[in-house]
């Protein structure tokens, strides 16, 4: 039976704009619903429920110790080249071999003084000589800076600190990102929704249909193409380079039902449902169909 594109029954593929449009408006809804669940449910909880309020302080103490970083509205900062001078005499004459009972990296300081040709000994100590540009301190004193900042990195107990904080940190980060994810790519679709169509779907009047006869996907089905789009084209991209998701995009592009990845899994395809009926059994699609198709009569004769 030919159809009629025209017909409420007829479904057409959605233009690729169309479905990346789609699909830009959930990244934005994954995007504010994970900084809504970062800083309203992960950061409280992580900060009553855990060491990391602590650890913040112990690090921010740590570095701050050093005199390589001052004090700043958000903590901590690392220095303006007018600062380096003060500091580094105290890091490596007095913080190293005092705190950390290391004397190595002084005497490598005080040699590197003494070869540099910057400075005049008096009484073991280092003057700055005055017919020499202040540029060339600027590089001396930003060189060994920078030794110390790696020196600090290097350093175990600031270290361990360190990865405490970072794990927390990527730990609420990842757990908002899934959060935000199975929402927008579960939750919605499956649940709320209960046709398969996500925010931006739903915006853009796009549905989903068997990809063999056209008709509603049932719950199931939409669980398996909603899991499989997270699992495989989502977290699964995550460690292979994006791989799976450039996969199913070249699938949606090339294929002629335009049916991503998750698409073959489920047996779906998209189609654009303005001003288009969907119907859940295949009896009631060729049913409508017919109707639609079927010739109408004017004074008793079929008007073509």
């Amino acid at each position: 039976m030919q159809i009629n594109n025209n017909l409420s029954t007829s479904y057409s593929t959605p233009s690729i704009f169309k479905r990346l449009s789609a699909a830009l408006i959930d990244v934005i809804i994954v995007i504010a619903l994970m900084v809504l669940c970062y800083f309203a449910v992960g950061d409280p909880i992580l900060k009553n429920a855990t060491s990391y309020t602590s650890d913040v302080q112990e690090y921010r103490v740590a570095l701050l110790e050093t005199r390589l970083y001052a004090i700043s509205d958000t903590g901590y900062r690392t220095l303006n080249e007018s600062e380096y001078e003060d500091a580094l005499e105290f890091y490596y004459y007095t913080y190293l071999p005092t705190i950390k009972n290391e004397t190595q990296l002084g005497e490598d300081y005080t040699l590197a003084k003494k070869e540099s040709g910057l400075f005049t000994e008096t009484d073991g100590k280092y003057e700055k000589k005055a017919d020499v540009s202040n540029a060339k301190y600027t590089e001396f004193y930003t060189t060994y800076y920078e030794k110390g900042i790696m020196h600090i990195n290097e350093d175990t107990t600031i270290n361990t600190i360190a990865r405490r904080v970072a794990f927390y940190t990527y730990t609420e980060f990842g757990i908002s990102l899934f959060v935000s994810v199975f929402i927008t790519y579960f939750v919605f679709p499956v649940f709320v929704l209960k046709n398969g169509k996500t925010i931006g779907k739903l915006a853009l009047n796009i549905s989903l249909v068997d990809a063999r006869d056209d008709i509603r996907l049932n719950k199931k089905r939409i669980a398996l193409r909603q899991s499989s789009f997270i699992i495989i084209e989502l977290a699964l991209s995550i460690f292979t380079l994006l791989i799976p998701l450039f996969i199913s995009i070249t699938m949606a592009v090339y294929n002629k039902k335009n049916q991503a990845l998750h698409d073959f899994f489920a047996v779906s395809r998209v189609i654009d449902d303005k001003n288009k009926v969907l119907y859940s059994t295949k009896e009631e699609l060729e049913t409508a169909r017919e109707k639609e198709n079927a010739p109408a009569f004017k004074d008793g004769v079929a008007d073509d």
